[in-house]
């Protein structure tokens, strides 16, 4: 009797390090997993923090040069233009800038040439004075 006891706490000894070990590897397994997720997870937080800087600048970026145009006109150049080229609304803003300059440019010429004293002299206008 006291040797079946034996075979059996053997039995049970072997059976218990063997489900230890089977344990052992599937949490192996799945601390693995776990930091392949976790690195891929870091991998594309990455990548979305890039590409939002990426996406970012190319808005800022123009907008900066259409202040910077804005600035100068402001201050009385007719001569700036922003030459931005694309479909986007940001370059479609900046291409009215420029036709509304070039406008501007224009017409402030007529004016001048209005204004100017062989127009007045020829035409005896009375904007001329």
């Amino acid at each position: 009797a006291t040797r079946a006891i034996d075979a059996r706490f053997d039995l049970y000894r072997e059976a218990t390090g063997v489900l230890r070990e089977t344990v052992v590897r599937r949490a192996t397994r799945i601390q693995r997993g776990a930091w392949t997720v976790a690195g891929l997870l870091v991998v594309l937080l990455t990548a979305a923090a890039v590409g939002g800087v990426v996406i970012a600048r190319s808005v800022t970026g123009p907008l900066a040069r259409l202040v910077h145009a804005l600035e100068r006109l402001q201050e009385g150049d007719l001569h700036v233009e922003v030459g931005l080229r694309g479909q986007d609304e940001v370059a479609y803003l900046a291409q009215t800038f420029d036709r509304v300059t070039a406008r501007l440019r224009l017409a402030t010429r007529q004016q001048e040439l209005l204004r100017s004293p062989s127009f007045c002299k020829a035409a005896r206008d009375s904007r001329c004075t």
